[in-house]
C-alpha cells in the first residue's frame, strides 16, 4: 500500500516540478530506488520532500517558505520515536555554524534537523557526512554556491539503501 501511495506522489512531483532533460534521468532513478528501499511512511515522506526542495534548490538555491514549513513539520509529526535531543543538538549545532559561516541556509539545517528526528545517530552522521562530500564533488566540477539540499537527497538514498 505503502509503494502506491509512494509511486503516485513521485510521479506527481516530477511533473510538477519538470525537472530539465539532464536532471530527469536521475531524480527518476532515485525515485524507483526510494520504491524499493522505503518501508515505513516517515522515510517515504521526508524522501519526497527531499526531492521536491532539493530541486527548488538545485535551480533557484532557494525554497518555497510555507511549503518548506508545512513539510518539516509533517515529518516531525511522523515521526514515531522522535529523538528531540538529537534533533536539538543538530538544530543549534548546525544553526551556530549557519551563522558564523554565513554558507548555509536555513532551509538546510531545518531539513538536517527534521530528518534526524527519526533516524539513529550513527545513520544521521553517516547521512549528513555523504552530503557534504557529494556537495565537495559538486564543488569541484561547477564553482560557486552548493545545493545542499539536493544532496541530502542522494545521502538519503544511500543510508536507506545501507539500513536496508
Amino acid at each position: 500500500m505503502l509503494q502506491l501511495y509512494y509511486l503516485a506522489a513521485a510521479t506527481g512531483l516530477l511533473v510538477r516540478l519538470q525537472p530539465p532533460r539532464r536532471q530527469l534521468f536521475l531524480q527518476i532513478s532515485l525515485l524507483l530506488i526510494g520504491l524499493f528501499s522505503f518501508t515505513q511512511w516517515l522515510q517515504a515522506a521526508a524522501f519526497l520532500g527531499l526531492v521536491y526542495f532539493g530541486q527548488w534548490d538545485l535551480r533557484l538555491r532557494a525554497v518555497p517558505a510555507r511549503r518548506f514549513d508545512v513539510w518539516c513539520v509533517g515529518v516531525a509529526l511522523l515521526t514515531p520515536h522522535p529523538a528531540w535531543l538529537i534533533g536539538a543538538a543538530w538544530l543549534l549545532g548546525l544553526g551556530v555554524l549557519a551563522k558564523l559561516s554565513e554558507g548555509m541556509g536555513s532551509a538546510d539545517v531545518f531539513a538536517i534537523s527534521v530528518v534526524t528526528l527519526g533516524l539513529p545517530m550513527q545513520a544521521g552522521l553517516i547521512w549528513v557526512l555523504l552530503a557534504c562530500l557529494s556537495g565537495l564533488v559538486h564543488y569541484r566540477l561547477h564553482a560557486g554556491p552548493i545545493p545542499l539540499l539536493f544532496h541530502l537527497e542522494l545521502a538519503y538514498v544511500v543510508v536507506q539503501i545501507m539500513r536496508w
